[in-house]
């Protein structure tokens, strides 16, 4: 009898130890299914905040390239671009005019400008 007393008490104890176990389960299950949905949460509040950034992002943008600072630039810019441009021009022109100046000195003709001094043109300086 006695060993059933025992027995018994010792088949009490493991139960209520399983019962114990199976609630921490519960409760562990039960936090971590709310650490989820906070998870989720968090996450989408994330993506729309990261979305706002680079909206504004976009913006800032917009208002810069629209001020008169962005406008000021973008003028000054399109002037180097075509002062360079012009330049450039002038370059090629003067080149091309010492190349004929060149070849007519090869050929042994005489510059324009020497033409336009000559006694025959009437000309004087």
């Amino acid at each position: 009898m006695r060993y059933i007393t025992i027995l018994t008490a010792a088949a009490v104890l493991i139960l209520a130890s399983l019962h114990l176990l199976n609630d921490d389960a519960s409760v562990f299950e039960h936090r971590l299914a709310s650490l989820d949905k906070a998870y989720e949460l968090q996450s989408a509040e994330l993506t729309a905040v990261k979305n706002e950034l680079n909206f504004l992002r976009q913006r800032t943008k917009e208002l810069q390239d629209n001020s008169l600072q962005g406008i000021a630039e973008k003028a000054n810019n399109g002037l180097f671009k075509g002062l360079g441009n012009l330049f450039d021009s002038v370059g090629r022109e003067l080149k091309r005019a010492q190349d004929q100046i060149e070849k007519n000195i090869e050929q042994g003709k005489q510059p324009n400008s020497a033409e336009n001094d000559s006694p025959k043109s009437g000309k004087r300086t």
